[in-house]
């Protein structure tokens, strides 16, 4: 089983011991943003005393996809939407 993102092509990979899985292991696949955060996350949490490489996957993921959305904000790709007020007395 490999997870990828489809945007962007991956380069990095990790192989760890699949426990829910019949296979024996199972391989990551992450983009660079997503490495680059994993990396920073794992050694923050090692640091702390509690790493949890699954919280750090998800927060690595989580923090590139947080990069993509500025990225695209910045380069002028975002949509202006009206706030409609609405009286809740009516």
């Amino acid at each position: 089983m490999q997870a990828t993102k489809t945007k962007t092509k991956s380069t990095n990979f990790v192989e760890t011991p699949a426990e829910n899985f019949t296979e024996d292991k199972k391989i990551i696949a992450f983009t660079e943003n997503e490495w680059a955060h994993l990396q920073d996350e794992v050694a923050k949490q090692f640091s702390e005393g509690d790493l949890d490489f699954g919280k750090a996957v998800r927060n690595a993921r989580y923090l590139a996809d947080i990069d993509e959305g500025f990225a695209e904000i910045e380069s002028g790709h975002w949509t202006e939407h009206e706030l409609i007020e609405v009286d809740e007395n009516e």
